[in-house]
């Protein structure tokens, strides 16, 4: 099962994850029936995307978008039915989409592939609400009560991702097992800007770990040496594990699937685990943090801008991100200053309440979504000084009736 949890062309690097991931399950023997693939599909004939039907995860690569299915895409992609999916709810998805559901059992082992942007405790979806860790968990629980899987295996790319997966969410022995691009409390990291298509292709913890997949002898790889090697080649965020680590020596075939022919690839493997150790360095040295993808490609494109009419379009784009970005920076200063007082400001801002306060936070980014519009990919940075408000026991009302005089 594998989702891209965003939309529009400047997100294009997170769709591109998805359709390399189908690309390796395809590859190592899935049929089409055992892999759902969640994705907006808006990037591959975008009106910026230069080559029509095509999407690469990294730079002179393959086209990836050959033969995804589009199980659920454009406002099927939700948080709602991702979970219904997971928990083969087939009543709940009825005249959705494809309507496929995870039809698992006790004898499955199930790989799980997000990549998206984040927040504390939350994962980003196109459209509201989020998907939060607690709902996320509750179903993952739900699963291994009624035995829908033997192992499941979950791979995330986003911001703060650890979040996700701590032991507030996911327990240490249910048969699940794992790994985030990040720590609960830092940024994940785009990567291989393309200046044909003026994005980045791919995200640096996801393309370690497909382009390691692709490379190596998935009989023979296990999940700890695939870690290791992702861990390493992620150099800019502290990529995690999670939930039961017990079964980390199981080859990452069971849960990426081999077929018959895989072993008679081991000479070409050995040339795609080369050229996969020399790429890890080319995309760390032009890696973005998440949150700055948006300002860095604008910046990028007024570079190559062409004309002085797309300079100036381009320019205008620029002033207009940079003034929101102050917003933003502006705006949450205020309401640490509002809610908590002058004297707090700097520790509301700089410190980290390490619980998630599920039911406190969610009302207040209702409150402030309501006032103030939805969170960008930038200002999702912030969320965090609301669940910091949480754990000194701010109300959400107050923040509610704060927020408004600052809106």
């Amino acid at each position: 099962m594998i989702i891209a949890g965003s939309n529009t062309y400047m997100n294009y690097r997170h769709q591109a994850d998805v359709c390399h991931s189908y690309q390796i399950l395809k590859k190592n023997g899935f049929p089409d029936s055992n892999i759902i693939v969640f994705m907006y599909d808006d990037i591959a004939n975008n009106s910026e995307n230069p080559v029509k039907g095509n999407i690469i995860n990294k730079p002179n690569g393959p086209n990836v978008y050959t033969g995804v299915p589009k199980d659920y895409t454009g406002n099927e992609v939700t948080a709602k039915n991702f979970l219904a999916v997971l928990a083969g709810d087939k009543e709940a998805l009825k005249g959705v989409g494809s309507g496929k559901t995870l039809n698992s059992g006790p004898n499955d082992n199930v790989f799980v592939f997000f990549s998206d942007h984040g927040g504390p405790g939350l994962i980003a979806m196109p459209n509201p609400p989020y998907l939060y860790a607690k709902d996320l968990s509750d179903t993952l629980k739900g699963m291994a009560t009624n035995k829908r899987f033997a192992k499941l295996t979950f791979y995330l790319e986003a911001c703060e991702s650890g979040s996700m997966f701590t032991t507030q969410y996911l327990p240490t022995n249910i048969n699940i097992y794992a790994t985030s691009a990040s720590n609960p409390e830092e940024s994940s990291y785009a990567c291989y800007w393309d200046d044909t298509r003026q994005a980045y292709l791919g995200d640096l913890y996801s393309v370690s770990w497909m382009e390691n997949a692709d490379a190596v002898n998935v009989r023979q790889e296990t999940l700890e040496a695939q870690f290791v090697e992702v861990r390493n080649a992620t150099n800019l965020s502290h990529v995690m594990q999670w939930g039961q680590l017990t079964y980390d020596n199981e080859p990452i075939g069971d849960f990426l699937g081999f077929n018959e022919f895989v072993d008679s690839f081991v000479a070409d493997r050995r040339h795609m685990r080369k050229a996969a150790q020399e790429a890890i360095k080319a995309r760390q040295l032009d890696a973005v943090d998440s949150r700055d993808v948006t300002i860095a490609t604008l910046r990028k494109r007024f570079e190559l801008a062409k004309t002085p009419e797309q300079r100036e379009l381009v320019r205008m784009h620029l002033e207009l991100e940079e003034a929101n970005r102050k917003h933003a920076d502006n705006l949450f200063r205020s309401l640490s200053a509002e809610t908590v007082g002058l004297a707090s400001v700097d520790k509301m801002l700089n410190h980290r309440h390490h619980q998630i306060e599920d039911g406190c936070l969610r009302s207040m980014i209702e409150n402030v979504e309501a006032r103030c519009g939805r969170f960008t990919d930038y200002s999702l940075k912030y969320m965090y000084v609301l669940n910091n408000m949480c754990g000194v026991g701010i109300d959400p009302e107050t923040v509610r009736d704060v927020i408004t005089r600052l809106c």
